[in-house]
């Protein structure tokens, strides 16, 4: 149970730092759940956020940037060029 506790608690300073970070996060309240791991609601109805790490880049930065691309592609596709940088 500790365990899971403290997982969630990573997952959801990961998400605190992409709604600070990302323009296009919606700017809502983070409701925990499971499957997805977090859900936001949005104008559009609920946006479901599902934390994974990825482990296949040498570089920090590389991995950063690759992690980055993948989220702001995932927010394109689902709001459109409404979150667009």
């Amino acid at each position: 149970m500790f365990l899971q506790a403290a997982k969630k608690g990573e997952e959801r300073r990961f998400v605190e730092i992409l709604a600070k970070e990302l323009d296009a996060f919606p700017p809502s309240k983070l409701i925990d759940s499971e499957s997805p791991d977090f859900l936001v609601a949005t104008s559009e109805g609920a946006l479901g956020i599902e934390v994974t790490k990825i482990h296949h880049a040498n570089e920090p930065r590389q991995q950063e940037s690759e992690c980055r691309s993948l989220i702001e592609s995932s927010l394109s596709k689902r709001f459109g060029e409404k979150f667009g940088n």
